[in-house]
């Protein structure tokens, strides 16, 4: 079972979608590790991400 959410901040709404990038052929690689208080902090931040990158963003906790 996946814990991923994939942010999509690219169109006029935001898109929290449970679950990690299908599409592998739109993956690219590479990754932040961003330090928050929780779940919350940590999806704004990847909107923010994802607005100013123009993509898709999958966020992941580390434990």
């Amino acid at each position: 079972m996946s814990t991923a959410i994939t942010v999509d901040a690219t169109g006029s709404e935001v898109e929290r979608v449970p679950g990690p990038f299908v599409a592998a052929t739109e993956y690219v690689g590479g990754f932040w590790i961003v330090e928050v208080a929780d779940e919350e902090a940590a999806l704004t931040w990847a909107e923010q991400c994802s607005a100013a990158l123009g993509s898709r963003i999958e966020v992941r906790a580390m434990q």
